[in-house]
This record gives structure tokens, sequence and C-alpha cells, in this order.
């Protein structure tokens, strides 16, 4: 798979071109027929064009990549060294947060007075076979042994007080996401993508619940009550990252692009449908071409034959 023709969506696009410019070359003959006997060769001019609509359909700055993953969105140009990577999450409005509705985890006992109630006995007796095999190795290299070690680490965190960083020398200080620069604040449907998502404060007002599209490389429907509510999130993240991560914000600039979807080798046929819905009807794509991501990858590295494993944030597939 080292030459253009052998793709079938080029080797498509290619003979399309061909095929019409036969068709023009025989509307033209018989609009000739009558004044002329013979058939005319194609001319210099037929071919510039026919070369010129080629290099178009095949110009890489003009052809959207979009790769959806459990963790992560990659999305970009096919002429990018790199695609840009936004978390595949969308905050919107919701009467609770995520720590309103669900236990912390882990699930532990805070009020607990000992570790035993805290965290479980199985715990309890695996910290004590790691404590006994440290003090043995500690022995082994002639090294004190205080008995009451842990009590002198307990008191002395109890003691100290905690220093509090400023902000001017905190390097890894977040930039909480302001809720109140939503693009339409008074509409239910306004929300944030990737990480800004992921930044809302947990007592922001009013409250943002997370949401995430895909799970475990497929749909999530486990968490939307709705199929309709799932698409349509899924189109506005896809939508929101063609805007902001792409720079295309008029909707009428996406004509002149084609897409290339990436799905998984075991791919769902309803999936493969709704994102073909989605590319035509939303998008309003001029091309979509479907690929799956270890053809994409071998392609990409350019060998004809691999075995690819595909290790992501929530499943690993081996082709």
């Amino acid at each position: 798979m080292k030459r253009d023709d052998q793709i079938l969506s080029l080797r498509l696009q290619g003979e399309a071109n061909r095929d019409r410019l036969i068709q023009n070359a025989k509307e033209r003959d018989r609009a000739l027929n009558n004044a002329v006997g013979e058939v005319p060769l194609p001319t210099v001019e037929d071919q510039a064009d026919f070369g010129a609509a080629s290099s178009h359909l095949l110009d890489p700055s003009k052809i959207i990549v979009i790769h959806p993953g459990s963790q992560n969105l990659r999305i970009g140009f096919a002429s990018d060294a790199l695609p840009k990577t936004i978390p595949m999450a969308l905050a919107s409005r919701f009467p609770q947060t995520e720590a309103e509705m669900y236990e912390a985890l882990p699930r532990r006992q805070f009020e607990a007075r000992n570790v035993d109630q805290q965290y479980g006995e199985e715990w309890s007796k695996k910290y004590q076979k790691m404590c006994n095999e440290l003090k043995v190795d500690m022995r082994a290299n002639k090294r004190k042994v205080l008995p009451n070690s842990k009590e002198l680490v307990v008191n002395f965190n109890r003691r100290v007080d905690p220093e509090v960083i400023p902000h001017h020398n905190d390097p890894l200080q977040i930039e909480w996401t302001d809720v109140h620069s939503l693009d339409d604040p008074q509409s239910p449907a306004s929300c944030f993508i990737g990480h800004q998502a992921q930044r809302i404060p947990d007592d922001s007002s009013p409250k943002f619940k997370l949401w995430w599209p895909m799970q475990h490389g497929w749909l999530n429907e486990d968490d939307y009550t709705t199929a309709e509510h799932l698409f349509d999130d899924f189109e506005t993240l896809l939508d929101k990252a063609v805007r902001q991560e792409l720079g295309l914000t008029r909707s009428s600039q996406w004509r002149q692009y084609s897409c290339v979807f990436v799905i998984p080798d075991l791919y769902d046929k309803k999936y493969v449908e709704q994102m073909l819905k989605s590319c035509i009807a939303w998008f309003e794509f001029s091309r979509v071409c479907f690929i799956q991501e270890s053809m994409a990858a071998t392609f990409g590295a350019g060998y004809t034959q691999a075995c690819v494993v595909d290790v992501g944030a929530q499943k690993t597939s081996i082709t």
C-alpha cells in the first residue's frame, strides 16, 4: 500500500474524474457530430483540467482527519505533522455535579479510629508484611531501626505547619474555567469541551456535569438516558473541536473540505452509519472516507503487513 492508486477512496476519486471527462468529451462529440465526422482527440486544456481537479482533490490541507477515542479526540488536517489532542469530554449545565451524585473514591470511612476500619483487614495484612520486609532489609544493611518510627513521623507531621505556595511561584497552578464565559449563557445547549470542561470547579454556579460520549472504544450508552442526547453531545464536541482547534469558525467553510474518519477495527455498523449521517448532514463535508485504525497505522508507517497493538486509555486491540 505504498501507491496512491491502491487506496480505494483515492482510486474512486480518480475514476470519477475520468468518467466525468469522458462524459464531457462524449457530449462535445455528440454536439459536433453533425459538422465533423471524426472524433476529436483530448486537448491539452482537458488534460490540464484533469490534473488540476486531481490535485485539488488530493490537497492534504483540504482534508480533515478525525479520530475519536475513549480518553482523547485527535483531530487535524492531513498536512499536519501532529494532530490536535483534546480530552473527549463535554461539560453542560446540570442540577448536580459528579461529586454530589456519587460517593468519593476510594470508599474510606474517614471517621474510623484505626487503620483496619479505614482500609480493611486485607490491606492491613499486606501493609504489615511490607513493614516486616523493610525492617529485615534495613537490618541486613546495618541500618538502625527505631521501634516507634511510625509514631515519630505522625507526631512530626502534626506539629509542622504547611507551607502555602504563592500563585506567582506555583508552576503547576491550574487555570480554572470561568463558567460565565459561555458563548450563550442563556442557552441550555451551551457547553465547554476538552480541557475547559475538565477545569470547571465543583462549587461553580451554575453547576456543570462532565459527559464522556465514548467509553471503552464504544458509544457511551450507559451514562446517557436517550440516544438523541448521546449523538447530540458527540456532534457538538466535534463541532466545537473543528471551530476551536482547526480555526474553521464558519460552517460555510466546511463544504470545501473532505473528511477521513478513523473507526475501530472491530466497528459497530450503527456507529459508522451515525458518523456518516453527521458528516454529511451536520458538517456537510464534500467527501467522507472511513478507515480502520490498524489500516491507518500501517499505511501511515509505510508497511504492507504488520501486527498492530493499540494500547488505549480503556481498551487494547490487536490486529
